[in-house]
């Protein structure tokens, strides 16, 4: 749901899938293979230390359209699966090839959006949370972008990032 509703929310395509693959095993989610019977736990319970910092990772691979170095251990299945002797060098090349999209500022964005940092704010927030940030984060946010006389489309995909990263967001 996650990564799925994420990449609904910023109007991107889904990554290819064996990167979705990589993505969702970093989260402690393998697809078709849940934990036991019942499946996931929802809700907070599976966000943990370890995941948590997934997320946020996945969050800016998906963000900026880049990916992080993956080693050939995210492609292969679990357990002790044979491997050939340069699958893990063939793995990474492939990892190396692939690129994802990442968010498209202007497609997201209206120009008067984009130029004006109270009304970027309140779409971001509306897009992604559809609640307001605590005072707290906002003001936190409201920093950041008062730090930049004028925003770029780097300054944007930064604001969005760290909406990304609040427990509002991580819980949504």
């Amino acid at each position: 749901q996650w990564l799925v509703g994420t990449s609904r929310m910023l109007e991107s395509d889904l990554p290819p899938p064996v990167v979705c693959m990589a993505m969702l095993r970093s989260l402690d989610q393998d697809l078709f293979a849940p934990p036991n019977v019942i499946g996931w736990d929802g809700g907070v319970s599976w966000i943990t230390t370890n995941t948590l910092l997934a997320r946020y990772n996945e969050a800016a691979t998906l963000v900026s359209g880049t990916l992080q170095p993956l080693a050939g251990a995210d492609f292969s299945p679990k357990g002790n699966g044979k491997k050939g002797p340069n699958a893990e060098k063939r793995m990474e090349k492939m990892a190396q090839r692939m690129r994802i999209g990442g968010v498209d500022v202007d497609k997201l964005f209206t120009p008067d959006e984009r130029q004006d940092k109270d009304l970027l704010v309140a779409t971001v927030e509306h897009r992604l949370l559809q609640s307001d940030l605590s005072d707290d984060q906002e003001n936190a946010l409201r920093d950041f972008l008062n730090s930049r006389t004028q925003l770029n489309d780097s300054d944007i995909l930064t604001v969005i990032r760290l909406v990304m990263a609040t427990p509002d967001y991580q819980v949504t």
